[in-house]
Parts: C-alpha cells; structure tokens; sequence
C-alpha cells in the first residue's frame, strides 16, 4: 500500500507584466492540495496487479486567478499474469471516466483531461 499527499502555497511576489499586476496571485496551475492512494499486488503465482487514486485539488490557469480549474479525482487500474518470458497486462486509466478540465482558456472553453482509456498488452521477451 502507499499513500502521498502534499500541500502548497503559491504567490507571486512580484508580477507586473503588460497585461497587469499579479502580484499576490496564486501560481497558474499549482493546486494547493494533492494526494495519492494505492495498492499493489505481486502474487508468486505470476499475477500482479495495482489500483491507485490521485487527486488534484482547486487551481487556476491564468495568472489574473480569474479561471479557475476544478479540483479532480482518477482511479487507475493495471492487473496481469507473468511467467518469464511472457507477460499479459490490462490497463484502465480514469476507470469511471472523471471529466476535467486541465485548461481554462476563456469562459467559452478550454482543454479536457484525457477520457477512460483500456489497454491490453501482450509482450514477450527473447534472450
């Protein structure tokens, strides 16, 4: 099992630039909170497998603080069966299907974070 969290407080001390004054503004995309949870698993019969959480509290994407990005979750998930030289692998990021966004470029739109995706993998190796 592993878990992480960290915590951050972003500011500009001094920012002036042509477009304004940011200075005491938080940093673009620096949440404050983010954490992970986990489990792994490696059997001696050749199954393995790992399911984890991350998160990724409030930010914003643009220095004026103005678009702020929603806080998110992931569950991601890979589980297999290994006997040396070959090796079966299935994969699951954003098992649910979180929709994020990772960009906030105008109150019109921004950048999704990437969908649910599945993979199988299969790989063998020569010695």
């Amino acid at each position: 099992m592993f878990a992480s969290a960290a915590y951050s407080k972003t500011e500009y001390i001094d920012f002036i630039s042509s477009l304004g004054d940011f200075s005491g503004n938080e940093f673009a995309y620096a949440p404050k909170v983010t954490a992970a949870l986990g489990i792994n698993y490696a059997g001696i019969n050749g199954l393995f497998g790992n399911l984890n959480m991350t998160y990724k509290g409030e930010s914003y994407s643009d220095q004026a603080n103005t678009r702020k990005l929603d806080a998110h979750s992931l569950i991601n998930l890979n589980t297999g069966y290994e006997m040396q030289p070959a090796k079966a692998e299935f994969y699951a990021t954003s098992l649910f299907n979180e929709q994020y966004e990772t960009a906030r470029y105008s109150a019109l739109g921004g950048r999704m974070g990437r969908p649910r995706e599945y993979d199988v993998r299969l790989s063998y190796g020569f010695r």
